[in-house]
């Protein structure tokens, strides 16, 4: 599972990169035209590559047009008025009530399989994984939009210059990741994932303590130690999340799961980001000193993540 994980963990990583040479060579509305051939790419090869295997139970209904309404609109909602609360309360407080619609209405469900079946969170492992992704996904994407911002904006690096310079998130996350499928079937997803935390908050704590001068040797192993310790949070989360889940849930609990990431990184990105700006005109002129100080939420979503980790099973069952 972890040489499995490496390409979609690397991927986020490696993409600023990509990301700074597309802005640099042809314009940033390259960075949405890219996605086009990519997303052609992986649809053909989802046509050839995955079998097409038979259902092996009637489905309750292939769709939850009801759920897609109440759902889609209000994740959106909130996602947006969190980046600017202030100016989009009402916004916010409609996303809210739409999402507390959907939460009754998947409880509810009886004709059809909930697009989100808030049931399957009754699973322990599966709580405590969720939130835990959530917490992390929010900390990692936030700090992701938050490194190359502050290599452009305080330090005058160029995009293409700033996503080199974020090279050592992905080298120690491929330095690692090989290990941690191994490490966590040996000693259990617990002791893994709390390592992890204890890497990835050191990793980010250098950055809470920045100025317009830090040495870039000094971000470059902070960056190292702090992909070293996502590697260990992502792979033993991810297969913890279906220790003791009969087969036939497995798909309704992926989508959980990757609904949950999805909205863990935005909501990470649009907080922080919010925060960030907050930060900016209270130093202004000191735009460093806003970085450090956004930084701390960043920590602080990492630190959280500690608690849904002690849930997380010691090791995986036997036939798991």
């Amino acid at each position: 599972m972890g040489i499995v994980a490496v390409p979609g963990q690397v991927a986020p990583i490696v993409g600023p990169m990509i990301g700074g040479v597309l802005v640099d060579a042809a314009g940033w509305r390259w960075i949405f035209y890219v996605n086009v051939p990519i997303v052609l790419t992986a649809l053909a090869s989802a046509r050839n590559g995955i079998p097409a295997d038979a259902p092996r139970e009637k489905v309750r209904g292939w769709l939850d047009p009801i759920g897609l309404a109440l759902l889609s609109p209000a994740l959106a909602m909130i996602v947006y008025g969190l980046a600017a609360p202030t100016r989009r309360l009402p916004l916010l407080g409609v996303g809210v009530v739409l999402l507390i619609a959907f939460c009754v209405h998947s409880l509810r469900a009886r004709t059809v399989t909930p697009l989100l079946d808030l049931r399957l969170f009754r699973h322990r492992p599966l709580a405590a994984a969720s939130a835990l992704n959530f917490l992390s996904r929010s900390s990692i994407f936030g700090a992701m939009i938050l490194m190359p911002l502050y290599l452009q904006q305080v330090r005058g690096h160029s995009a293409l210059t700033a996503g080199l310079l974020l090279a050592p998130q992905s080298l120690g996350t491929m330095l690692v990741l090989p290990y941690v499928g191994k490490l966590t079937d040996r000693i259990g997803a617990r002791p893994v994932v709390l390592a992890g935390i204890a890497v990835t908050t050191l990793g980010t704590l250098a950055y809470t303590q920045i100025d317009a001068h830090t040495s870039v040797l000094i971000l470059g192993v902070s960056l190292l130690v702090w992909g070293m310790g996502v590697a260990a949070v992502v792979v033993p989360v991810s297969a913890a999340a279906y220790d003791g889940l009969p087969p036939t849930a497995i798909p309704s609990a992926t989508s959980a799961i990757t609904t949950v990431q999805t909205l863990g990184a935005s909501v990470g990105a649009a907080v922080l980001a919010a925060i960030l700006q907050r930060n900016a005109s209270h130093h202004a002129g000191a735009s460093a000193r806003a970085f450090a100080d956004t930084f701390w939420w960043a920590l602080a979503a990492t630190a959280l993540t500690v608690i849904p980790a002690l849930l997380l099973p010691l090791r995986r069952r036997e036939g798991q």
